[in-house]
């Protein structure tokens, strides 16, 4: 647990316990006692309210449980310790985009929060366009959020360990309390569904070897085709997707003549596809025609050679290969 952002401290003075103490609904101490007394002062508009920590059988991961849960302010600006908090914690967050001026939505964001907090378990953030975090933009881009004059809400759902994040995101003219709230409890109870990023449909070239995929076609061109399909995820500013394109290329001609084979391509920083979960690029999978829903990740070397043993281990027949022209 980082704990940069929080100062430790001890008293042992009794009459400084009993004044604490003593400002509160609970029991009071007496001054012969040496039960231990924890309190967080949480600074929240100005002023330091006291969170008390309750558990008298005091352990460590206890104490770091409870300054977990309650460290974090009501709203947070969106910069790497909210990421943090998204990914490491797995915690839902509720963002607030602002493309312009937005202080009565955040007047209405953190009202909401005092309202809500404990009872949503969600962190309340807010990323402006000019909030000098520098998040902002790559907020956006991550979410593939277009620029327009009304605010928008992004809840961000993490799964796993931080590998995916299931977005659902909100567009709207005017925001208050309870636009929020029915948009949180939509999310959370299935009726609103995720927002998936995805590059418009290209034009298709019979020729190609390699076919383009997008989000908005991968169900229809691979989950309902009866082919076999490779399908390299792969992003245009990544290095080591540069690396691999001529390899790819090299591996499309020589599987030409397998036609119940198909070699794909997605561009996976600009297209997102639900269920499908890998950490980097390049990254290959297979998806068997008898077996869709369960396709398998190539974890070996980026090398022609390998990446073909162990495709003819994952397809049901004898692979053709193309005779090498001279």
């Amino acid at each position: 647990m980082q704990t940069q952002d929080i100062r430790f401290g001890h008293i042992f003075d009794k009459k400084i316990r009993l004044q604490e103490c003593s400002k509160t609904e609970k029991k009071q101490v007496d001054e012969d006692q040496e039960n231990l007394l924890i309190i967080m002062y949480k600074k929240q508009d100005g002023e330091f309210n006291k969170i008390f920590f309750e558990d008298q059988q005091f352990k460590a991961h206890q104490l770091q449980q409870f300054i977990q849960k309650n460290e974090l302010p009501l709203i947070m600006g969106f910069n790497e310790k909210a990421v943090e908090v998204i990914y490491k914690r797995n915690k839902d967050a509720v963002i607030l985009v602002c493309w312009i001026n937005c202080e009565k939505e955040e007047e209405v964001l953190k009202q909401l929060a005092k309202r809500k907090d404990k009872e949503f378990n969600i962190q309340f953030m807010i990323s402006k366009i000019d909030d000098g975090f520098d998040y902002f933009e790559r907020l956006i881009d991550f979410v593939g959020l277009q620029q327009q004059e009304q605010h928008q809400i992004v809840y961000a759902h993490p799964i796993g360990k931080g590998e995916e994040l299931i977005r659902y995101i909100l567009s709207q003219q005017i925001i208050n309390q309870e636009i929020i709230i029915e948009f949180i409890e939509g999310v959370q109870t299935g009726k609103i569904v995720p927002f998936y990023k995805s590059q418009p449909i290209p034009d298709e070239d019979a020729n190609d070897i390699i076919k383009v995929i997008v989000g908005q076609n991968f169900k229809q061109k691979i989950i309902d085709n009866q082919n076999d399909f490779l399908v390299l995820f792969y992003a245009s500013w990544c290095g080591k997707s540069k690396e691999f394109e001529p390899k790819y290329q090299q591996l499309a001609k020589l599987l030409k003549p397998n036609k119940n084979l198909t070699l794909t391509k997605i561009e996976g920083s600009e297209n997102d596809i639900p269920e499908i979960y890998y950490k980097g690029f390049p990254t290959l999978f297979v998806f068997q025609s008898l077996n869709k829903q369960q396709p398998f990740i190539y974890e070996g070397k980026m090398e022609v050679d390998e990446i073909l043993n162990w495709l003819k281990e994952k397809i049901n027949y004898q692979l053709i290969l193309q005779k090498e022209e001279f």
